[in-house]
């Protein structure tokens, strides 16, 4: 039996035919004819079943390795890595189509078609989500291409599930062919039993053991496959299908698989190992195994990274080592790195260049000596203090420059830290270049990578300048203390809007006379400024007048045109009227029958009334004008506030007029108040405007309402404007008063009006300026002025 089960499919059939014409003769070419119909069932299931497997799991393995790729892509750290995976996502892409195709050549049934057009329909919807993953990340969305990966999962499934759907198709086909052929192989033993029932036997048993056998092959073929494929999927890439379960005739699919695995794992796992050895530090040798296509690129690629480690660690080192010497002068070539190694290494030089610069700018002289006291490293202090240069002095000894006391012997605090190991500190006598200083100066030894003494840095402290200058240091900051007050009183103050500042500096004595001045200088800046912005408030308070009235004049054209307008007409009505009336006189006795007597008589009279409110219209525009634009020269006077009220809603009614209705309730006793006319004109201009303006921006066709009235209230005069627009928002109502500060749209306003508003109100007038405000109902904006005594 086992030598059976061994022997190739085209041996057994054969062996049947020879034992069938033994027996049957004729009979049995009856039988054969029946074999070689299974025989080429068997045939056409190992082309149509087995075969396609290959191209199966090509789309498995291409699916999977795409998933993968596109995950790296999102993760790609520079743009070689992208673009290797944006040409192997499109290599994957080709490869999945061309398996597609192939497999789709043997299908031979609509409901196969079917199967396979339900693949075709998932591979074309993963393919759509890559595509747009690949976009974005083309375009520079890595955001937008990490959302759309979470997105693929879906698609990635029924992609699986549509391949699952093929191989289930193969296995159902290879049924439905076993099937067939056991139905033939009965048919050849139903002919044979009734000519023969030996031959029908015979040949019943043999095409039973055919059958079993294929099956068999086919099936541990497919569960192999299968298995392989779950693994895959899974991650698993150690495991490899069991030949000793195939027939020798078919252990080249499985070997293929296996091999194929085996040359996609290899490269993996050996990348997986080098970068996880890169990561903990430990950087390998390079690979100098012999790969092919793109496991030959990442090889390459694995080796370039190895290289450029070791040479950011080489340069490290020169860096460290040279440092550690004192040799500060050393750096890096950081062109020869590329991206973040060339910025590591450049950083490292730039954090070298500041160390020095840092050193150099002591106050105090610093010096890095080797073991024989020879001067490695100087900073610009100690040179300038040798009075010779830095390139002079390197290499020179310490002790012929600075002659101390201490110098060649164990007394010296470098001598002590470079052979006690320990940080050590004298105080002596020193006489570079023939002066004479009480210094302290200390020694620190200084190790090498094995912890071997190399050298020691010192630096150098003169007692006696130190100790004037923390006296000169402290009357400097008990002065600069106060004045620093002083200014912290005077930034109070213009930040609240008063500009009425002068500020001196205080007296000092000699030591301190340099910084007295420089504060000195800093104040007659600030009170210029404080000037200036004196000015500029005058000169934009009056340039905001004149923008208000520029802004108005076309309105207020407009009302004076319409008054002349029909002023203009209504006379043109007299002229023709009593031109006919005169004409008619003459002959009273047919005025009757020329003219419309009774209608003239009271129409004459009514256009002369509305000539007469035409006139009177425009008189009082023009009258409001000249009050509006009437200067006070800076100076207060008594001012009827309802009548200025009344002028402003004159002036402003062409802003009004369209949005909204205007009602004021007065205190027809309200008292006088003493202000300077014009500028509180402005304020009573720009409110009125904004109302408008805040109504208008309510996007709605209602006509909106503004409300204007006065009170008195225990000394003050109390005005209140208000609008039912959209109301200040709660996170801005704390800034509508500063300057600059705007919600209309560009070009709609300057952000300048509530700003001068609240200046000309609080501080000109000494009083006060508020709001109340809810969103979508409206605000009412306060005004609050003192009653000056004796004016009534």
């Amino acid at each position: 039996m086992n030598g059976f089960r061994k022997m190739k499919i085209g041996t057994k059939v054969l062996a049947g035919f020879i034992l069938m014409a033994l027996i049957a003769g004729t009979i049995g070419g009856v039988g054969i004819l029946n074999i070689n119909k299974v025989a080429d069932e068997d045939t056409l299931l190992y082309k149509k079943m087995t075969i396609p497997l290959v191209d199966l799991c090509n789309i498995i393995s291409a699916f999977q390795r795409s998933r993968v790729d596109l995950r790296a892509l999102i993760q790609a750290e520079n743009e070689q890595e992208s673009q290797k995976r944006f040409a192997s996502l499109r290599d994957l892409a080709v490869e999945i189509d061309k398996s597609a195709d192939n497999y789709q050549k043997i299908i031979s049934t609509k409901e196969g078609q079917r199967v396979f057009d339900v693949f075709r329909k998932a591979k074309k919807e993963y393919q759509g989500t890559v595509d747009r993953i690949t976009e974005r990340m083309a375009a520079g969305k890595q955001a937008e291409a990490a959302a759309l990966l979470k997105q693929t999962s879906d698609s990635a499934d029924r992609m699986k599930k549509a391949i699952e759907g093929l191989a289930a198709r193969r296995v159902q086909r290879a049924k439905a062919t076993s099937d067939m052929n056991t139905a033939a192989a009965r048919t050849a033993g139903l002919v044979m039993a009734i000519l023969l029932a030996m031959g029908a036997g015979l040949a019943l048993a043999m095409g039973f053991l055919i059958k079993r056998d294929v099956a068999g092959i086919i099936k541990g073929i497919l569960h192999e496959s299968r298995h392989l494929v779950e693994e895959i999927v899974e991650g698993k890439l150690d495991t490899r299908g069991d030949i000793e379960k195939i027939n020798d005739e078919f252990r080249e699919i499985v070997e293929g698989t296996n091999r194929l695995i085996d040359a996609f794992a290899g490269p993996i796992n050996v990348t997986a190992d080098y970068v996880d050895r890169i990561s903990k530090g430990d950087i390998p040798p390079k690979i100098s195994d012999a790969c092919k296509g793109d496991f030959n690129e990442i090889k390459n690629n694995l080796n370039q990274c190895i290289d450029a480690f070791n040479a950011l660690v080489f340069d490290a080192n020169v860096l460290t080592k040279a440092t550690l010497a004192g040799r500060l002068d050393t750096r890096a070539d950081a062109s020869k790195h590329g991206g973040d190694f060339g910025r590591i290494i450049g950083g490292m030089n730039r954090s070298l260049d500041s160390l020095v610069r840092h050193i150099d700018k002591m106050p105090a002289p610093a010096l890095i000596l080797g073991k024989d006291f020879s001067i490695r490293y100087i900073n610009q202090t100690g040179a300038d203090l040798l009075g010779l240069s830095k390139e002079r002095l390197l290499g020179a000894k310490c002790f012929d420059h600075f002659k101390t006391a201490d110098c060649r012997t164990e007394k010296c605090a470098c001598f002590r830290a470079m052979h006690r190991g320990q940080t050590a500190t004298s105080e002596t006598e020193a006489h570079p270049c023939g002066m004479s200083l009480e210094i302290s100066y200390t020694g620190v030894p200084i190790r090498d990578e094995d912890g071997s003494i190399i050298g020691a840095f010192e630096f150098i402290i003169d007692q006696t300048a130190i100790t004037q200058a923390v006296q000169l240091a402290r009357k400097v900051a008990d002065f600069g203390g106060r004045e620093v007050q002083k200014l912290n009183e005077i930034f109070d103050r213009l930040s609240q809007g008063d500009l009425n500042i002068s500020i001196e500096a205080n007296e000092g004595d000699c030591g301190i006379e340099d910084t007295r001045q420089e504060f000195q200088r800093l104040y007659e800046a600030i009170n210029l400024n404080i000037e200036k912005m004196r000015r500029a408030l005058s000169m934009t308070v009056q340039s905001q007048k004149l923008e208000s009235i520029g802004q108005l004049a076309a309105g207020i054209a407009h009302e004076i045109n319409t008054p002349i307008q029909f002023v203009g007409d209504n006379l043109f009505f007299l002229k023709d009227s009593f031109a006919e009336l005169i004409g008619a006189l003459p002959k009273k006795e047919d005025v009757e029958g020329k003219i419309d007597l009774d209608y003239l008589l009271s129409e004459i009279p009514l256009a002369i009334a509305q000539s007469l409110d035409g006139i009177d219209r425009v008189s009082k525009i023009v009258h409001a004008m000249k009050d509006f634009s009437h200067s006070s020269q800076g100076e207060k006077s008594p001012v009827d506030i309802n009548r200025a009220i009344e002028t402003a809603t004159i002036v402003s009614r062409n802003e009004w007029k369209y949005v909204a209705s205007l009602e004021t309730d007065f205190d027809q006793n309200l008292p006088m108040v003493s202000c300077m006319g014009d500028e509180f004109n402005q304020v009573l201009l720009n409110l009125l405007i904004n109302a408008a303006h805040a109504i208008e921006e309510r996007h709605d066709q209602e006509m909106g309402a503004i409300k204007v009235t006065t009170r008195q209230n225990d000394g003050w005069v109390e005005i209140r404007i208000g609008d039912t627009g959209k109301g200040i928002p709660e996170a801005i109502r704390k800034k509508i008063f500063d300057p600059f500060f705007t919600t209309k749209a560009v070009g709609k306003g300057t952000g300048q009006g509530l700003a001068i508003a609240h200046d000309i109100v609080v501080n000109k007038h000494g009083g006060s300026i508020d709001f109340e405000s809810e969103t979508n109902k409206g605000t009412t904006f306060i005004i609050r002025l003192p009653v000056a005594p004796g004016i009534g």
